[in-house]
């Protein structure tokens, strides 16, 4: 995995924001802040803070995703949130 010194997770009342595509629990993060800038309304988020990465991504994606069955997508550099997710919905198969 590649090496970060942070990512840019939107958050609503104190918590990562999650969505739910096609059944599945997921939380897009973003190595550049402007990746999510002024698309925070798709996550129904509040405001976007940048999340300090420790020895391990794998480690800090986890405590950012919680317990359970979330899953943890990356908004590839210049990617549009909107675009990445609309990406998902065609390709994700549903789950129930």
């Amino acid at each position: 995995m590649a090496k970060f010194d942070a990512v840019f997770v939107p958050f609503v009342e104190g918590h990562p924001a999650l969505l739910s595509v096609n059944g599945h629990q997921l939380l897009l993060v973003a190595t550049n802040a402007d990746d999510l800038t002024g698309q925070l309304g798709l996550f129904e988020a509040e405001e976007l803070r940048e999340v300090e990465i420790d020895d391990a991504i794998e480690d800090t994606l986890a405590q950012l995703a919680g317990e359970g069955q979330t899953g943890v997508v990356v908004v590839p550099p210049g990617a549009s949130a909107g675009d990445v997710i609309a990406s998902l919905q065609s390709e994700l198969p549903w789950v129930h």
